[in-house]
């Protein structure tokens, strides 16, 4: 016996749902890839110089002139972010755990080179754009994908 959850739905519900789980698939698909390609990525990060050294590389290959970014590995904790220095004038990249990777570096260039901003900093609309477009663009840039 197969189990419809179609055939619970009021007839009128079930073409949104369907448009529902036809939009959401692509961002949780490609959101599991990249957890997964950080989970059985055996290549982590160890040090603070490998990861300046990464960091310089990466920097390099998307363009980007490096003098306001610096990297921090974060021991003991799992964390891939951006987060602005207090005096506003650079941007830190912090990495730890399962996202110390190269992988992980790159994601976070792309959101700095693209100016991708925290989505708690928008309204509706940009929570929607960054869940949609921003982060999902970042997933493919860090997968090799220059879009």
């Amino acid at each position: 016996m197969t189990l419809n959850p179609l055939k619970y739905a009021p007839k009128r519900a079930r073409p949104y749902l369907i448009a529902g789980g036809i939009l959401l698939s692509p961002p949780i698909l490609l959101g599991a890839t990249d957890i997964a390609t950080d989970i059985f990525n055996p290549n982590r990060i160890k040090t603070q110089s490998k990861l300046s050294e990464i960091l310089n590389e990466e920097l390099e290959k998307a363009g980007l002139d490096g003098t306001n970014i610096r990297a921090r590995l974060v021991k003991g904790r799992t964390i891939g972010r951006v987060i602005e220095s207090w005096d506003g004038e650079r941007d830190i990249i912090e990495v730890g755990g399962i996202y110390a990777t190269r992988k992980t570096v790159r994601h976070e260039i792309s959101d700095i080179k693209n100016e991708h901003s925290p989505p708690s900093v928008k309204g509706f609309k940009g929570k929607l754009k960054y869940y949609f477009i921003e982060t999902p663009r970042s997933i493919l840039y860090s997968l090799g994908l220059n879009i």
